[in-house]
């Protein structure tokens, strides 16, 4: 991560340097919340729950579209 610091376009600076970490942490969240929506949308298949498997996947592409968002900042 400290490389990634140091890359920034000013790593002296506090708001930048927070700026990278706060959207790091973002990501991280957003990651870690896609991999537990596709294991669920795996479950909700296995158990023919054809409903649930609809709604989460609805969430899924909005959520994938923020992440994308997201990176682009």
């Amino acid at each position: 991560m400290q490389k990634q610091i140091n890359n920034l376009i000013n790593p002296l600076d506090p708001g930048t340097v927070a700026k990278f970490l706060q959207l790091r942490r973002d990501v991280m969240f957003l990651t870690m919340d896609t991999a537990v929506r596709h294991s669920m949308r795996d479950t909700f298949l296995a158990s023919n729950n054809s409903h649930a498997y609809q709604v989460n996947t609805s969430l899924y592409g909005l959520l994938v579209m923020v992440m994308m968002w997201l990176c682009h900042l």
